[in-house]
């Protein structure tokens, strides 16, 4: 269970992170194939950028409830097949 404040922190840098961990995926395989399209990271960002509003409007509604936000941060992993 997380203050709003600490939630903000929390989550945004974690999508953050992983936006940025795609843009250094994709500029390594770009290095490796300059043809290689951007739609696929794109496509990632875009989605990460729509959860990243998603979650902080939700994160603002906390705020202004003055009520905490518990965070769920396990993994699921399996084989994609």
């Amino acid at each position: 269970t997380y203050t709003p404040t600490e939630a903000r922190e929390v989550i945004l840098k974690v999508i953050d992170d992983q936006i940025n961990y795609h843009k250094l995926q994709h500029l390594s395989s770009w290095i490796k194939d300059d043809s290689i399209s951007p739609d696929s990271l794109e496509n990632k960002i875009t989605e990460l950028k729509r959860r990243k509003r998603e979650l902080s409007r939700l994160i603002r509604e906390a705020r202004a409830e003055g009520t905490k936000l518990t965070i769920d941060g396990g993994f699921n992993v399996s084989l994609a097949r």
